[in-house]
C-alpha cells in the first residue's frame, strides 16, 4: 500500500528483460528495478550488490556505484547515444563517488562490454576524482 507500481509495466519489463520502477508514495522516492541477467556481468553485479533492508521481510540487492555506471553506459549505447538522462545519471554517480569509485573494475568491465570509449569520455567529463566539478 505504500508503493505505486504499474502491473502492466512490470509484466512488460519481465517479458522483455527490461527495467520497471516503483514509487514510494510516502516520500516520492522512485526506484528502478532491473532483472538479473544470468551472464558473467550479471553474476558479478549480483555478487557486488549491497543488500539493504527496506522493511520487515524485505531485503533487496542494490547495485554498486560502478555497476550502475556501467549499466547506464550500456543503456546510453543501446539508446543510440542520445539519452541525456542515462549519461547524466552515470556522470552524477561518478561525481558523488569521487575517489571511492573502483576505476580498475570500471575499466575491466567496460572493455569486456565494449564500453571503453564511453567510459573514457564520461571519466573525462567527470573531471579529476574528488573534484566535484
Amino acid at each position: 500500500a505504500d508503493f505505486y507500481a504499474d502491473s502492466e509495466r512490470i509484466r512488460d519489463g519481465i517479458a522483455r528483460g527490461a527495467s520497471f520502477n516503483v514509487i514510494d508514495l510516502r516520500n516520492g522516492f522512485k526506484a528502478d528495478v532491473y532483472l538479473f541477467l544470468p551472464d558473467a556481468f550479471g553474476r558479478t553485479q549480483l555478487e557486488r550488490s549491497q543488500r539493504i533492508e527496506l522493511g520487515p521481510d524485505l531485503v533487496l540487492p542494490f547495485a554498486s556505484p560502478e555497476d550502475l555506471v556501467l549499466q547506464k553506459l550500456r543503456w546510453y549505447r543501446l539508446g543510440g547515444g542520445v539519452s541525456e538522462r542515462q549519461w547524466l545519471d552515470a556522470l552524477g554517480v561518478l561525481k558523488v563517488q569521487g575517489t571511492r569509485i573502483d576505476r580498475g573494475y570500471l575499466e575491466h568491465w567496460a572493455a569486456l562490454l565494449d564500453l571503453a570509449d564511453l567510459l573514457a569520455q564520461i571519466l573525462e567529463d567527470a573531471g579529476p576524482p574528488g573534484s566535484g566539478s
